[in-house]
């Protein structure tokens, strides 16, 4: 057979079997959609989460030396640290207080291409005076 024989036994088949014709095309394009909208998801979602981290510091990180006291109620228990009840904490280091000299050993040995800062929390709800001038009790002072 030659090419313009086969093209037309194709139209002949297509054109007598219209409503499988339809289903097949109906059905192959239906398949394209769903998998360009199935990757622009993946994209958009993808996108919004880098977003999101990005925006809370998702490339950085803190070493603290001290955990996170949350109070409960109003009778003065309190409950150390996120799910303590399902994970054991190494009481040797809890607490420990990070020296000038440990930090800025760390701050040496960390290779990464990053910036790497030292700071320090004084504390929260403090009265800072200046001279003869002072302030409201509710400065939080921290150094780096």
């Amino acid at each position: 057979m030659k090419f313009l024989d086969t093209f037309y036994l194709a139209l002949r088949s297509v054109l007598g079997n219209r409503l499988r014709t339809f289903l097949t095309v109906a059905i192959i394009a239906f398949g394209i959609m769903a998998l360009v909208g199935i990757f622009t998801a993946i994209d958009s979602i993808q996108s919004g989460i880098y977003n999101s981290f990005s925006n809370m510091g998702a490339n950085g990180f803190t070493i603290r030396n001290r955990e996170t006291v949350i109070r409960i109620g109003g009778g003065g228990g309190a409950t150390r640290g996120a799910n303590t009840s399902r994970r054991r904490v190494k009481t040797s280091n809890r607490n420990k207080v990070i020296r000038y000299e440990e930090a800025m050993a760390f701050k040496e040995r960390y290779a990464f291409p990053s910036l790497v800062t030292v700071s320090f929390r004084a504390g929260g709800g403090i009265t800072v005076y200046y001279g003869q001038k002072k302030t409201n009790p509710n400065v939080q002072v921290i150094g780096g």
